[in-house]
């Protein structure tokens, strides 16, 4: 039985009566002489409750809908710039003031200054604060005044490189884990400065098959749960979750199924997204957004209403989430407290 997705009229976003899960708001795109960014500043003034990042946030949502997919609508200098911007206006703490522009501060930064490679693909802010860009050309490490290269090692599971870095996630025990093209997964060694594949050898024996088809596949997201469980998505090779230990060190690998009911499932995923229910959101290209219920220790698969291909994934802090398509942004409230 698959999850059941009722679209809602827009107005219901600002009704002041909250949705419940899984209940879907399409807000639809504009075309680009539209008014919505006054709408979206007329909003801003009735409700002043909401935080002034609630409504940037808004207008990034806004602008994704118009673009459909960064990958294909953006310069590389773009796309690094956007990704600065959304890490400035991402989550911070409950009634925060938002920085006045007089405050804000952008740097370009190109090959000019460093960087490995002019596509900048990913990024991710590590618990020492070092901002890591990942690249076509292997990772950055910008520590604020310049910037540091790194590239993975040769994968040993094909002889090959591969530096297209698509994927980087920084949890908050302070580890590095890197998804890259035709490389699989890699963490940062930070006792020796350097990246690692993920060994097969290093893992029980009933988790080797998986490690070996991971090693070979494209990761394209990653995402840790409030178990401390990493998720990954690739290309092909459908959806992976790694248990780590006490000491933070791969314990188990699984591969969930690639298919739900007789189709393909978890065909290009683009982004995952956990929520505090126990939730693991999964943004696919070939299924659109299919939910794994991973509290259940089966990790039974759903699908939803939402199929057309998505692109992108955002989970608020007041746990809404929102789902990027090529035409459309998504919102997804938030289970409703008793």
């Amino acid at each position: 039985m698959g999850t059941k997705c009722h679209l809602a009229e827009t107005r219901g976003l600002w009704d002041g009566h909250p949705l419940k899960r899984p209940t879907l708001v399409a807000l639809k795109a504009r075309p680009a002489g539209s008014l919505w960014p006054l709408r979206l500043l007329l909003l801003s003034l009735a409700h002043p409750s909401r935080s002034p990042r609630f409504f940037a946030t808004m207008v990034v949502c806004a602008f994704l809908g118009r673009i459909g997919s960064l990958s294909t609508s953006l310069s590389p200098s773009r796309w690094l710039a956007a990704l600065l911007g959304l890490l400035l206006l991402g989550p911070g703490r409950a009634g925060a003031q938002a920085p006045t522009p007089a405050e804000l501060r952008f740097e370009h930064i190109t090959v000019d200054q460093g960087l490995s490679h002019s596509d900048a693909m990913c990024l991710a802010r590590d618990r020492d604060g070092f901002l890591w860009v990942g690249t076509n050309r292997g990772l950055n490490r910008y520590d604020g005044y310049q910037l540091r290269p790194y590239m993975l090692p040769i994968n040993p599971a094909n002889g090959q490189g591969g530096n297209r870095v698509k994927a980087l996630l920084a949890t908050p025990t302070g580890g590095l884990w890197v998804g890259a093209e035709r490389a699989g997964l890699s963490y940062y060694d930070a006792a020796h400065d350097t990246f690692a594949p993920l060994a097969a050898a290093a893992l029980p024996p009933a988790s080797r098959a998986a490690a070996r088809r991971l090693a070979l596949s494209d990761v394209t997201a990653l995402a840790a749960d409030a178990q401390g469980r990493l998720w990954v998505g690739t290309e092909q090779a459908g959806l992976f979750v790694l248990t780590l230990d006490r000491q933070h060190r791969p314990a188990s690998l699984r591969r969930l199924p690639t298919t739900l009911g007789g189709q393909r499932a978890l065909g290009g995923i683009s982004s995952l997204a956990p929520d505090a229910d126990g939730n693991v959101w999964v943004g696919t290209l070939a299924a659109g957004l299919v939910v794994v219920r991973a509290t259940e220790p089966e990790l039974p698969l759903e699908a939803t209403d939402l199929a057309p291909p998505v692109t992108t994934l955002c989970l608020d802090r007041r746990g809404d989430l929102w789902v990027g398509t090529d035409q459309q942004v998504f919102w997804v409230a938030a289970p409703v407290q008793a």
